[in-house]
């Protein structure tokens, strides 16, 4: 009996805790919207409309009513409603204005309200006790019953259970009932009105019944990397890489178009190619720049004709890469789906092996071409700067010699 007693006692200093704690925040909110006086905690209604104070203002007119459960509600009949019960829901209350972004609305705090004091009939009724910890898990899905056999609307209905069912997982944090509370929405309903006829079959739809004919497809993909090995000029190019920036990224024309002038970068291992347009897209600079680790500022000193044919010539070297580098992307996916249809079919596994094999030997084929270019490629380097050492030493830097190259 002593146990008892205590455990009660346990739950009822809870609530009072509980109580004290949202009715601090609503004496806070009082003075924040400098209304202290214009609104009481223990009244036994609180106006909600134009008329109303503090958070408690809206166009429509309306009001909280905590010391009764009035007939109009469907199934219920009249029935005053306990102190400890009131300050129970003006302390939930007061518990969703603090946790809720903004102001909430009026039917998000009547919602809950409504839902309370059929907590509170159903407990009445089946167990004559007035206090909120005897509420139970059957008491609420009584509620919820209730509720639902006399209503015309499966989903308000079910709005009304979702309601209930967060409102006790945010309370049983506070330990504020004698048995633990579990529910659930036994009374799903979602209203599918609002969906468009697509959703409905989409979300129907097993997530392995895709429609084909709307994917892009490998083949159509390695087509657009191919154009841009292909791409005769800049502006063709430009627009290569932005059809293949869309289908990677998924971006529509609209975001392509917001992206600033320096965003369109193709980095490889060798060059870096920069895209600028303006703002009309009428006119296309292409930039090609050999990446390295240090700067050397005495490449300045070389003639624009030896920097434009030294230029040119990595130009037509770094497309033949691309080029290979398309190729070897398309043999490198043959050669995979050769080795996975040896394992997954068993019976033809000589034939795909030599399959494979053919790849490899194209694979090794292309890559020795690829190898080779960068070879090249950093030959001419290493030449190019032996000719800027050899101009250094014939030529004394000045100013105009930026320009000129004229040496002394």
């Amino acid at each position: 009996m002593t146990t008892q007693i205590t455990i009660l006692n346990k739950q009822a200093d809870n609530l009072l805790i509980y109580i004290e704690k949202f009715k601090a925040k609503f004496e806070e909110r009082l003075v924040a919207y400098n209304a202290v006086g214009q609104l009481e905690w223990n009244a036994g209604s609180w106006h909600f409309g134009e008329k109303g104070v503090a958070w408690l203002k809206e166009t429509k007119d309306r009001g909280f009513k905590w010391d009764e459960v009035t007939s109009r509600v469907k199934g219920l009949s009249q029935m005053d409603i306990s102190t400890e019960f009131q300050d129970f829901m003006r302390a939930y209350h007061m518990h969703l204005v603090c946790i809720t972004g903004g102001l909430p609305s009026g039917s998000t705090l009547d919602k809950p309200l409504q839902v309370m004091k059929r907590w509170y009939w159903e407990m009445v009724n089946k167990t004559g006790q007035t206090h909120p910890m005897y509420l139970t898990a059957d008491i609420i899905h009584a509620a919820m019953e209730r509720h639902h056999d006399n209503s015309d609307s499966p989903d308000n209905v079910s709005d009304y259970c979702d309601i209930a069912v967060k409102a006790i997982a945010l309370l049983r944090q506070y330990d504020l009932f004698l048995v633990n509370i579990e529910v659930k929405n036994k009374y799903p309903c979602r209203n599918g009105s609002n969906s468009t006829r697509e959703r409905k079959k989409a979300q129907q739809a097993a997530p392995d019944q895709t429609d084909d004919e709307r994917l892009i497809s490998i083949r159509a993909f390695m087509c657009v990397i191919e154009l841009i090995a292909l791409a005769e000029n800049s502006y063709q190019r430009i627009f290569y890489n932005m059809l293949l920036l869309t289908i990677i990224c998924g971006l529509r024309f609209q975001e392509i178009m917001l992206l600033k002038m320096t965003s369109l970068v193709k980095r490889e291992s060798v060059y870096q190619y920069l895209y600028s347009t303006t703002s009309e897209f009428n006119a296309a600079i292409e930039c090609v720049e050999l990446i390295e680790a240090t700067p050397k500022p005495s490449c300045q000193l070389f003639s624009n004709a030896t920097n434009h044919e030294y230029k040119n010539i990595n130009i037509q070297i770094t497309s033949l890469i691309e080029k290979y580098s398309s190729q070897l992307a398309k043999v490198s996916g043959a050669k995979e789906i050769y080795e996975e249809l040896i394992v997954a079919v068993p019976s033809r596994e000589n034939e795909f092996r030599r399959l494979s094999l053919e790849q490899e030997k194209k694979h090794i084929k292309i890559n020795e071409k690829i190898n080779t270019l960068i070879r090249i490629v950093n030959e001419s380097e290493q030449i190019f700067e032996d000719k800027v050492r050899k101009r250094e030493g014939e030529t004394e830097f000045h100013p105009l010699h930026l320009c000129t190259g004229v040496p002394r």
